[in-house]
């Protein structure tokens, strides 16, 4: 039993580990804490667990377990607050009473607004990842067939081998920012070099990976992507 009040949304966060709801809702996490992501056609796995929380490298989408389950099942951060205390049999205490999801629908309209700054963190992840249809129906990519984007792929060969060349590069250079620029002892500033390198080394890790040995459809995408604009990019380095 909860003994003082916390509103729904604050009880399934502390209450819940996204790694288990995670695997509960059918996600397979490596001991690493690492996943395909639902949210778009993911054959590598771009979606890590950390700090009780999720990101995805790929498609940027990011937040709490109430947030996962939202995009998961496509439903209200009040409904997946519910859900996830009916299903980890969770107990939500007002007012010195133990209230099941019912009673907790009535005060959702307050409650929602409590995690409104949360929730605005991952729109525009979804506007860049459509969620899935279900977790076991990952988003397609723009092309209907494999064997159109291996047409499209093999008449890119030559620019998909530039995107390859610089973010090489830039692979080679966030690697040495990160040595460069590494704070010597806990009192020492950190730098923005070293915090940029540090967070966009392992998506262009994703985007190499793709470019070396994704589907003819995974490189496609990508280079869309890229053209417009959506991929890390740098003028000048």
């Amino acid at each position: 039993m909860i003994k003082n009040y916390r509103s729904i949304f604050d009880v399934v966060r502390e209450e819940t580990n996204i790694v288990t709801a995670a695997r509960f809702y059918g996600m397979a996490v490596d001991r690493h804490g690492r996943a395909l992501c639902p949210f778009h056609s993911d054959h590598h796995p771009s979606l890590s667990f950390k700090d009780n929380r999720f990101t995805c490298f790929a498609c940027g989408a990011r937040g709490s377990v109430i947030d996962l389950v939202m995009q998961i099942f496509h439903i209200s951060p009040l409904e997946a607050a519910v859900k996830l205390q009916e299903d980890f049999n969770l107990k939500v205490e007002v007012r010195g009473q133990s209230h099941k999801a019912n009673d907790v629908a009535a005060k959702g309209e307050a409650d929602t607004r409590s995690v409104k700054q949360e929730t605005n963190g991952t729109k525009s992840a979804q506007r860049r990842a459509k969620p899935t249809e279900s977790l076991y129906s990952p988003l397609r990519m723009t092309a209907p067939t494999d064997s159109t984007e291996a047409v499209l792929a093999a008449a890119l060969r030559d620019r998909l081998a530039d995107m390859e060349a610089y973010y090489s590069r830039l692979h080679r250079e966030l690697c040495e920012n990160t040595e460069k620029y590494k704070p010597c002892n806990s009192l020492e500033t950190v730098q923005d070099k070293y915090v940029e390198a540090v967070f966009q080394l392992p998506v262009v890790s994703y985007y190499l990976d793709i470019l070396d040995s994704g589907t003819p459809s995974e490189r496609v995408a990508l280079y869309r992507a890229y053209k417009r604009k959506e991929l890390i990019q740098y003028e000048k380095r």
